[in-house]
């Protein structure tokens, strides 16, 4: 599949009326009214240091 591939790991979907939801509200990671049909993602802003490593990593092997 060559560069087809692509794993998240260190976010998540955002589906309406769950705790995640309600959480992504409060942070101002989006709207109460927000369309959710195209998924919207969550990043732990504490953890989102690991996405941008393992991104750097993938991209210096040629992935």
């Amino acid at each position: 599949m060559g560069r087809r591939v692509h794993f998240e790991l260190n976010s998540i979907r955002i589906e309406p009326h769950t705790s995640l939801f309600k959480l992504a509200v409060e942070e101002g990671v989006i709207k109460e009214n927000e369309n959710l049909l195209y998924p919207i993602y969550y990043i732990n802003r504490k953890t989102a240091y690991i996405d941008v490593i393992l991104n750097m990593l993938l991209r210096l092997l040629g992935k």
